[in-house]
């Protein structure tokens, strides 16, 4: 089986600005997703695709050897989707079996992450897609709204005894090719999770989230500091 591997790295981030190019422990975010996609062994190197317009992130791009995709302006802005970003890539690479969008923002996700993803997604002939998962932080059936009401209360007061919900946490997604030329959300019918444990699921957004990123790097023993 062949697959291709989209890495979506604009150059604008709203909330923490050059997000993909922030150091994290010496080396540029997006460089830990280029460097997981390579060593996890489940692609070629130009089946790795760096989808950008900024000029910076594809010299990065280029020092690994990974294909680069310019995307135009009107996929470089906030209102542009992941999915749009992934069909403007499949207009230029097909033939593949599967699909494996890989988010920068997830620095924590592995090599062995993207591997023990793809054995379970392939292990389910009937799913369309995969999905990484992790715990919500806090019980959604606590939610409140702003006026102080409960969204949808469970009444238990025990944490432990309520429902055990999952939410995406931005770190894998393989789809068949097919399903996203046909669909309009990555939230479609017969996706399995793939589920990553809370330390290993930071989704950077903001500065906090970098900060919480670089600790449990460190907390791994992870030496990365240097030039990518």
């Amino acid at each position: 089986m062949r697959h291709l591997c989209i890495i979506p790295a604009k150059g604008h981030s709203r909330r923490l600005p050059k997000k993909n190019l922030r150091k994290l422990n010496g080396i540029p975010l997006v460089a830990y997703t280029i460097k997981a996609a390579i060593q996890s062994g489940m692609f070629r190197e130009d089946d790795i695709v760096l989808s950008t317009e900024d000029s910076m992130i594809m010299d990065i791009g280029e020092k690994f050897g990974i294909s680069i995709i310019k995307r135009p302006p009107k996929l470089a802005n906030n209102n542009a989707t992941v999915l749009d970003v992934v069909r403007h890539v499949l207009g230029h690479k097909n033939k593949f079996d599967t699909v494996c969008i890989l988010l920068p923002s997830a620095p924590l996700r592995t090599e062995e992450h993207i591997k023990q993803a793809y054995k379970k997604f392939l292990t389910f002939r009937e799913a369309n897609g995969l999905m990484g998962v992790t715990h919500y932080g806090t019980s959604p059936f606590w939610a409140l709204n702003k006026k102080g009401i409960f969204i949808k209360r469970i009444f238990i007061e025990a944490s432990q005894e309520l429902p055990e919900p999952f939410v995406d946490n931005g770190a894998i997604y393989i789809y068949r090719p097919e399903v996203l030329k046909k669909t309009d959300t990555l939230y479609i019918d017969k996706v399995v999770g793939y589920f990553m444990p809370r330390e290993e699921s930071i989704d950077v957004d903001e500065e906090a989230d970098l900060k919480m990123a670089e600790f449990f790097l460190k907390e791994k023993g992870v030496k990365t500091q240097g030039a990518c």
